[in-house]
């Protein structure tokens, strides 16, 4: 059985098939994995995937008019000018995020499929070099994702649900169903598409740092305390010609992960920033809501405010994984000048070092870095944004308690 499963998955095509599949069930993904070989074939293919398309867009547009003619209903329990502006802001950049993202990702399938041809590329560059990437090892991390993601959204919902029956909030049977499915799978799954892209990546620079130092440092060092130099070890066998050449390919492998960086910057970066903002916005408005239900003490909708605070951790979550997968891509090509640097510093032979020094140029010019254009996702992202959160609640709260009671009011000079 193992044999059988080793042999389907033989290439990244069939790694990210069934995340695929996922996707194009949802509408996010409205394109075959490979480029159409005729013309014949890509304008059938797309008027398929664009009439389904137009199917759930339709369905969506319905379910969120409906939501809008009926949205007092929905703020009953809120008296406040900030959670009304807040929530309108919040409505209309979910519904723009939403349909951005829906429209790049159709607009963006050519860059989609090269990007995943030039990752089966890099894995065919990297395997004739030594370095083996193991695609059911990938595999098995893509379906865990998917069903660790539906298992998380099945429970997310079940107390969502029991919390807006408890409160007594009516809702229409396909409302209920479409909000979840965007909110949850639909959400997941699109920050799947770059999150599983980057987690890929950052596994190949990691092999390839690991078959760079066990090339390259490691038999050096043991090599330093002979006194006749012999080499022995990984590259006992390769002349310093085929050394070099080594060097060489390690270079080009390197340089085309580095390509599939900037892709994947192109092709996902400005959709994950558009959910940035959203999630911004909204945990700004969920945690202000919070501290109003429990201040104000509205019975009964205390629930609401810790759903809104579960929400708020769900979403984080997969926008902290792809700044944390960001950070430590970065983190590996920082790992690489480091390696590097320490082969030259062992390294005898002429030509070897020449081959090296043009990789360290290579690299002080082009580092792997995962950015959409405005910042770069990192940590220093991740804390400029807890910063920001607690700064705009702390003016948001100044002011609702201003517009409220403004008797309470003791942030106002007494002149």
């Amino acid at each position: 059985m193992e044999t059988v499963v080793a042999k389907k998955v033989e290439d990244i095509y069939s790694v990210v098939y069934p995340f695929h599949i996922i996707s194009k069930l949802l509408g996010l993904s409205p394109y075959p994995l490979r480029s159409p070989k005729s013309r014949k074939l890509f304008v059938k293919s797309l008027l398929l995937n664009l009439f389904y398309l137009f199917l759930i867009l339709t369905l969506e547009l319905v379910m969120m008019f409906n939501f809008f003619s009926s949205r007092d209903e929905y703020l009953i329990y809120t008296n406040s000018t900030i959670i009304d502006v807040t929530s309108q802001v919040l409505m209309i950049v979910v519904l723009i995020n939403y349909f951005v993202s829906l429209g790049m990702n159709c607009l963006f399938q050519r860059r989609t499929q090269n990007l995943l041809a030039d990752v089966a590329s890099s894995d065919l560059l990297m395997t004739k070099i030594g370095i083996a990437i193991n695609h059911s090892s990938h595999r098995r991390f893509v379906l865990t994702y998917l069903m660790g993601t539906f298992i998380q959204a099945l429970i997310v919902v079940t107390i969502s649900q029991s919390v807006l029956n408890y409160v007594n909030f009516e809702l229409l049977e396909i409302e209920v169903i479409i909000a979840y499915i965007v909110s949850t799978v639909s959400y997941t799954t699109f920050l799947g598409h770059m999150l599983l892209a980057l987690v890929g990546i950052h596994a190949r620079f990691r092999l390839l740092n690991e078959f760079f130092e066990k090339n390259f440092i490691c038999y050096q060092t043991v090599c330093s305390y002979t006194e006749n130099f012999i080499v022995f070890g990984p590259t006992s066998g390769l002349t310093n010609d085929n050394q070099a050449k080594l060097v060489k390919h390690v270079t080009s492998a390197h340089d085309k992960l580095n390509d599939i960086v900037a892709q994947i910057n192109s092709c996902y970066a400005f959709q994950i920033m558009m959910n940035m903002i959203s999630w911004f916005i909204y945990t700004i408005y969920g945690t202000f809501n919070f501290y109003r239900l429990i201040l104000i003490n509205f019975k009964g909708y205390e629930l609401l405010g810790y759903a809104n605070m579960m929400w708020i951790v769900y979403h984080a979550m997969y926008l902290s994984a792809v700044v944390i997968f960001s950070s430590l891509i970065k983190a590996e090509g920082k790992k690489t000048s480091i390696l590097l640097h320490q082969a030259i510093n062992l390294e005898w032979n002429s030509k070897i070092v020449r081959e090296m020094r043009i990789f360290s140029q290579q690299l002080g010019h082009r580092q792997p870095i995962v950015t959409c254009g405005l910042f770069p996702f990192d940590w220093s992202l991740f804390y400029s944004s807890i910063g920001l959160c607690v700064t705009y609640l702390t003016i948001m709260i100044q002011l609702d308690s201003s517009y409220s009671n403004p008797q309470l009011n003791v942030t106002l000079p007494a002149t």
